[in-house]
Order: structure tokens, then sequence, then C-alpha cells
């Protein structure tokens, strides 16, 4: 029995310190103690004592050896040594500090932000919803510590993976990876960019006094913001009052004029022609810096073709076709990914995300536009194998003489003059005191684009469910059209680029010290040790 005894007693002992080592593994690697670490643990604790109650005596000798005692020793020491490691870590958290020491302070925030972070009225908490194994997610993660630290404590985050964590995710509604949810109260703003101009523009709207108001016109076909219908615009209503625009419609034969809230009036391919009393009524409007959003269609461009002509532009009525780049192989729906340099299609263009317009007609731009007019091309098409061809017209193919060929101009930019509109701060003090420099004047802007399905309700899910992004073409529109100009002051920092250049002498010292020198001395150490104990 006692030889059975010491025969199981050792390998009991490695059992036991087995299930301890594995019991403080999964603690560190779960970062809580449930019911399975529990078990191991006792588990451990028992089979160690089962070793020290077979043979009590002969523990308790090995113990007070010197050998135990030097064990005990160093055993103490690390203790000593980790205690003192998480006491620094403790102090560290309590009390963080952080010190930029790149050379072109790339991880310091701009001076805009800094004062959008001073001055927020209450704390504001960020959801990211990103995926933890995209590369990009450590880069998001340090920008959003580096607003904590600045902040003064009123601002906090979290981040969130919408698949692992759908429950939340839903009741957000994301649909996306790399959503980022700012909230303030009741407040709230998503951003879909990940840079520092992205996450201060979101802050701005999040705290800005009065909330945007945009307009949608009715009377005419237009396309429907609170209609739950597939060609309709519910899914951009919600994404509007998302980021804190109010929406309303505007029927100008009741209402006489666009009401001086409209930050932005859109105009969603009317399918009939707008009567003479309002177009002068939208023409006084951009008179005063106003901000149209106008989209058309073939056959029905016409119908809103007054409103442009000011500009030099025109449509064609003809439909787009552009077999090169084409969504599902359908050459009636170009894929969009040539883009002008605008602050609509920055984002689109710098991350190579591309847009689909379906059954659109090409807007014609003049050479030399009016006096005071900047017209900017948004969106084009890949290039001279796409082709516009009247609507009426038989066949998909290119037909030399009759079809015009591209590239093709689908959305454009505009920014003009307002001759009605009041200097910037021109407030009428007539007291007497020192006047100051007159602020420019604000601009007319306007966004045209030749397709109106584009944000519909069922061509945006169906393109974005394939990568596409016009969701974020729309509402980049509306933002610029209604933006504050501090958003398009913050601009993120660009990335540090120091690249390393080495001589032929620099390239051979480092494979000679790395490759030979280095080892050759661990080869020659271990040869005298092994010497020297002969």
């Amino acid at each position: 029995m006692i030889a059975w005894f010491e025969r199981i007693r050792f390998p009991v002992l490695i059992l036991g310190i087995i299930a301890l080592a594995a019991a403080a593994v999964w603690y560190f690697i779960q970062g809580y103690f449930d019911t399975p670490q529990r078990v191991l643990l006792v588990v451990g604790v028992l089979l160690v004592g089962i070793y020290v109650a077979i043979e009590p005596g002969e523990v308790a000798s090995a113990l007070g050896t010197r050998g135990a005692r030097y064990g005990g020793n160093a055993v103490l020491v690390a203790l000593v040594f980790l205690g003192i490691l998480a006491l620094l870590n403790f102090l560290s958290i309590r009390h963080s500090q952080r010190w930029d020491v790149t050379a072109s302070g790339v991880n310091t925030l701009s001076d805009q932000t800094q004062k959008v972070l001073d001055g927020l009225p209450a704390p504001v908490h960020v959801t990211a919803f990103i995926n933890p194994d995209d590369r990009g997610a450590p880069a998001v993660e340090n920008l959003l510590r580096n607003y904590e630290a600045s902040s003064g404590g009123k601002f906090t985050w979290e981040t969130v993976d919408p698949v692992t964590n759908l429950g939340m995710a839903q009741q957000f509604g994301i649909r996306n990876y790399n959503t980022i949810v700012f909230q303030m109260g009741d407040k709230r703003q998503d951003s879909t960019g990940l840079t520092e101009s992205d996450f201060t523009s979101a802050l701005i709207k999040l705290t800005a006094a009065v909330q945007p108001k945009v307009y949608f016109l009715t009377g005419h076909g237009e396309k429907n913001p609170d209609a739950q219908t597939q060609d309709s615009y519910s899914q951009m209503k919600r994404n509007l009052t998302t980021e804190n625009y109010q929406v309303d419609t505007l029927n100008l034969v009741t209402q006489g004029s666009v009401p001086d809230d409209a930050a932005v009036l859109i105009i969603a391919s009317p399918r009939n022609p707008l009567l003479p009393e309002e177009v002068r009524a939208i023409n006084d409007y951009l008179d005063r810096a106003g901000h149209l959003f106008l989209m058309v269609d073939p056959r029905t461009a016409g119908n809103a073709a007054e409103l442009v002509q000011r500009w030099g532009i025109t449509f064609s009525d003809g439909l787009v076709f552009d077999p090169a780049s084409a969504f599902q192989r359908d050459p009636r729906a170009p894929v969009v990914a040539r883009y002008g340099l605008h602050k609509v299609t920055e984002s689109l263009a710098r991350d190579n995300l591309p847009i689909v317009l379906v059954e659109a007609t090409n807007i014609n731009v003049p050479q030399n536009p009016p006096q005071g007019v900047t017209i900017t091309k948004l969106a084009e098409t890949s290039g001279d194998r796409s082709y516009v061809k009247p609507v009426d017209a038989q066949g998909t193919d290119f037909v030399e003489g009759e079809d015009t060929r591209g590239p093709v101009t689908l959305a454009v930019a505009v920014e003009a003059d307002a001759p009605n509109a009041p200097a910037t701060g021109d407030s009428g003090d007539t007291s007497g005191a020192t006047p100051t420099a007159a602020a420019p004047k604000p601009k007319t802007r306007v966004v045209i684009v030749g397709d109106s399905d584009y944000p519909s309700n069922a061509i945006e899910a169906l393109v974005s469910a394939f990568g596409g992004n016009n969701r974020d073409f729309f509402m980049n529109s509306v933002g610029w059209l209604a933006g504050s100009e501090a958003l398009a002051s913050i601009r993120p920092k660009p990335p540090e680029q120091r690249p390393l250049f080495l001589g032929t002498a620099q390239r051979n010292t480092i494979i000679f010290g790395t490759m030979i020198l280095l080892p050759l001395l661990i080869l020659v150490a271990g040869g005298l040790v092994w010497w020297g104990r002969r």
C-alpha cells in the first residue's frame, strides 16, 4: 500500500501544479474568476495537499534545506518586484500622463479640436463600432484616447464589435463597421470617418445650439421623404435626423417663398414642371445665399432646368451607359470611382469608396463659368468607354454619330456669389462705434446630381450590401451645403513619413553584425564556458 502511494505521489504533485497554473492562466485571459477557475483551484490545492499528506516529514525537511531557503528568498524577491509593478501600474492609471515625442506631433490634437473639447457644454460619450481585428482599429482607439486625455474628463469612450454584440448594434441601428456614435444627453451624432477631422466635425454638429433645417420640395411628384416605399427617401430622412438635422416638407404653391430657416432645400426629381412663381421663389432664395440640392433623372430633367441655367449648366436628358464600370454588369448603373477635389467627395476619394447611380442623365458644364461662379465636377464615368444615348434609343451599344462618348459628368458642386446676401457679422449697429472690417459675404451653394434613385430605400440598401457608399455621398452633400466653415478648417494631420536610406557600407555593417558577429560571439562565449567547466 505504501509503495503504491509512493508511486502516485509525484504524478499527483504534477497534476496539482498544472491545475493551479491552468486556473491562473484562465483568470488572466478571461479577466474574471468564475466556476471553472474555482474548480481548478480547488482540485490543484487538493492534489498538492495529498502530496504533502503522504510524506509530511519529507516535505518539511526539504523546506528546511539551504536550497529551499534560497528558493524562498527568490520567490519573496519576485513577489516584491511584482508588487512594485502593480503599485506603479495603479498610480499610472490614477495619474496618467501622455507625451507626444514624434517630430511632427502626429499624436497631438489640433488647436481647433482642443477649442471644441474645451467648450463642450456637457459630457460626451462615444461608442465606436469597429472591428477589433481591423488594422486601423488601434489608430482609432489611440485617437479616442487623445480626445479623452485632452477633454478634462468630459469625453469618454468604448469600443463595441457589432458582430459579437449584435444586440447593442441593433439598439443603435448600426449597419456597418467603422460607425462612431457620439452622444451628449439625448442628442446623437454619427460619424463614418475615422480621422480627427471627422471626429471634431461630429462634435461641432453635436454641440450646435441650432439644428440645421432641411426642406424637401413637394407638389411635383418628387421623391417622398416620409413614405416607406422602395423608391422613397425615408431612410435618408432617418439618417438626417440622426445627424441632428430637422427635416420638413415645403410646398411653394401654398407657402409662397422658401423659409428663412432653410439650411438646405432638396428637390428630388420633380415629375412635373415647376411653376414660374416657384422658380422665382427658389431663385430669390439662392440670391440670399441659399443652399440647393437638386437631383434629376432622364426624361424629366427639363422640369428643373431653369434653376441651373443661371450658371450655364444644362441637361441633355440622355441616358448614361458605362460598360467598363457597371454595377452587377448593368451598363445603365455606372459605378463611380472618379471624384473631383471637393469637400463632398474628400472621404470617398481618400478611402476609394464607390457610389452607384442608376439610369442617370449627364450634366453639361460650361468651359467658362460666369464671373463669381465656381463649378466642381464631383463624379464622372470611367472614361471614353462610357457614353450617352438618347433615352428612346434602341439597344445599348454605342452608335457612332448618334451617341456621345465620355467621360460623362454625373454630379457637380456650384459655389457662386449671392447678390442679396448680407455680409457675415453685419449687425446693423449705428451706435457710432468704430466699424470692423466687413466679413466676406456668404455664397450660394448648390449640388446637382444626374440621378435621384441612388439615395432611395431600395437602391441604397442594395448598393450598401455590395460595399457602395451612396448614403455617404448624399449625407456629405447635405453636410457641405449646410455645414459650418469651422468644419472645413479642421484638417487631419498627414501621416509622418520617415524613409530610411542606407548606403552600401551601412547595409553591410548591419548584415555582418547581426548574421555573423553576434552568433559568433555567442558561440565563443559558450565554448569558453564549456572549457572552464571541464
